[in-house]
């Protein structure tokens, strides 16, 4: 029980990565808030890990607002008394080039991907280095590393989380805080089956080839192979590791 006594934050917490992490998470000993805006899933995760032997609850919040941010931190510590480990993941995504995205579209996924790391940490590292310290995950993605056609916006704001991620490993590394980000490849969460809603059978065809083409391995990642490596930099195993970028994507960024 690598996480026992030990509490855990998650934003996107609710599906797809940030569901599986708060899974293994609290399979491991931790007590997990289950960050997010869809209090329905939300409530039935928690319930579900609570009936599962463990502990957890959900903490509604849009993570792009501070005031709801400083708001969801200080509800989670009234009930858990402490943070240990943080998982920035909620994220969203859209398509476009600088001239064809607008700046709506622009704006909304920064604040997203983007402010909502600032935020979070920002609030939650003073409890972390009060407790003694702490470990950070970022969720970035291999996108951020090196780049794709159509999704400008997207793959900034993945870079930005890189290298705020080391920015924040070399600032706080004194205080007993640890840094990482775990950059994914395609991962079949509802994230990315949404993006397969009102294709053809030919167009899912083709989209399925491409997907074993860029994937060394010959397919998508699951939830449970991120939510591992999420698991291992929380964890005191990884005690030597900040500042770090793992990438989980079946061999994308090695070609």
């Amino acid at each position: 029980m690598r996480f026992e006594g030990k509490a855990a934050l998650i934003t996107g917490g609710t599906s797809g990565i940030g569901e599986a992490a708060a899974l293994r998470l609290a399979t491991e000993g931790a007590r997990v808030a289950i960050v997010g805006r869809d209090a329905d899933r939300g409530t039935a995760l928690a319930e579900r890990i609570v009936n599962e032997g463990g502990e957890a609850a959900f903490f509604e919040a849009d993570v792009t607002q501070e005031d709801a941010v400083a708001a969801m931190v200080e509800a989670v510590m009234a009930r858990f008394g402490r943070i240990d480990v943080l998982v920035n993941n909620a994220g969203i995504i859209n398509f476009g080039s600088v001239l064809s995205a607008s700046v709506d579209e622009w704006d909304t996924l920064m604040a997203t991907n983007v402010r909502s790391v600032f935020l979070v940490s920002r609030h939650a590292l003073p409890h972390m280095i009060a407790g003694g310290g702490g470990s950070v995950i970022n969720l970035g993605s291999n996108l951020g590393l090196v780049g794709t056609r159509g999704a400008a916006a997207y793959v900034t704001s993945k870079g930005a989380i890189i290298q705020l991620t080391k920015a924040m490993a070399l600032d706080h590394v004194a205080d007993g805080i640890r840094v990482n980000c775990v950059c994914p490849g395609t991962i079949d969460t509802p994230l990315v089956q949404r993006q397969r809603i009102g294709r053809t059978e030919e167009q899912l065809r083709q989209s399925d080839a491409r997907l074993r083409e860029r994937h060394p391995i010959g397919r998508m990642g699951t939830p449970d192979e991120v939510a591992a490596v999420i698991a291992f930099l929380a964890s005191d195993e990884a005690s030597f590791v900040t500042g770090s970028l793992y990438s989980v994507d079946g061999g994308y960024i090695a070609q």
